[in-house]
């Protein structure tokens, strides 16, 4: 009889195959050798080939495959949970590719930190073959609204927002003993988590010799429709929790003033923005930094007002 493996890869997935294929292929060249690991890819009931993919990568990798009617992320990681085997779980996105050492160095961390309660953050940066536009950029290294890394130092001691499933690993007993995912929560159902866990001693270490790449490229529309969304979700955060903390978090203090006042100039700012971009192209140069410097400071203004959006919204939808 073969050894349980030492971590769990879970990989939530939603009809995205041709991602999903680098992410495995990915996990193949891993230098942990095969029997210390498995991967449970939890399709969420996609359309397309996922499952066929599965099948042939299955003889390649220690893959299992588990399909669901289509429900939510959050229900797919809990699943990925329960059926995993190792003592350890790793959330790894399917639009990520993970670089060789990622699931070593994770194993190295919690050998750093073996107490059940602390969880451990890798990095994750845009992938070396994309072109990286000035939005994105921006999302990463500026105003930090997609992954804030910049200040961060090894073995940092984090609060329960850097729980970002797809760059986190934890102790499976402690998940499965204090609590998963919610099935309320369509979006940032990964923080709402570290919130619950917190309240049972969470710690977040931050391990950056852990590394995967981001292989999908975002659009400042798509990241616009990404913070509304999350808004939305952000809302039922904050009924769910009255605490201050997480009322600010959530964004929900005074948010119908704040929305209604930045409200008239939305359009305006993200047509200015479109010109912007088009002005400035793909790669600004050294002279373009005066424009470039107010295209940061249109895209922070409009992503804070597309989450007070949603945020607004959704709560005047409940009343």
């Amino acid at each position: 009889m073969s050894e349980a493996p030492r971590i769990s890869v879970v990989i939530p997935t939603y009809n995205r195959v041709e991602l999903l294929s680098r992410a495995l292929e990915s996990l193949e060249g891993q230098s942990l050798a095969h029997e210390e690991f498995e991967v449970i890819v939890v399709d969420d009931g996609s359309p397309d080939a996922t499952g066929e993919l599965c099948e042939d990568r299955a003889g390649r990798l220690p893959l299992r495959y588990f399909r669901q009617a289509n429900s939510t992320s959050a229900v797919a990681k809990n699943t990925g949970i329960f059926v995993s085997e190792a003592p350890i779980v790793f959330f790894f996105d399917d639009d990520d590719v993970a670089s060789e050492t990622l699931l070593e160095e994770h194993l190295k961390a919690h050998e750093r930190f073996p107490e059940e309660n602390v969880a451990i953050l890798s990095y994750t940066t845009w992938d070396p073959d994309l072109e990286v536009t000035p939005v994105m950029d921006y999302l990463t290294n500026v105003g930090q609204f997609l992954f804030a890394y910049v200040s961060l130092v090894k073995e940092q001691s984090l609060d329960f927002s850097y729980f970002w499933t797809g760059r986190i690993s934890c102790k499976r007993r402690f998940l499965t003993h204090y609590g998963v995912f919610s099935r309320k929560m369509r979006r940032v159902e990964d923080v709402e988590l570290g919130y619950r866990l917190a309240q049972h001693g969470l710690e977040i270490r931050y391990w950056p010799d852990a590394v995967s790449y981001m292989v999908r490229p975002i659009t400042y529309e798509q990241f616009c429709a990404r913070q509304e969304g999350d808004g939305r979700s952000l809302a039922g955060f904050s009924r769910m929790y009255p605490t201050p903390v997480i009322q600010e978090y959530c964004q929900a203090v005074d948010v119908e003033a704040r929305w209604q006042e930045v409200r008239p100039r939305l359009e305006g700012m993200t047509r200015t923005v479109a010109e912007l971009e088009n002005l400035l192209g793909s790669s600004p140069r050294a002279e373009d930094r005066p424009l470039l410097e107010a295209l940061w400071e249109l895209y922070r203004r409009s992503f804070v007002a597309f989450k007070l959006k949603g945020v607004s919204e959704a709560l005047a939808a409940v009343g």
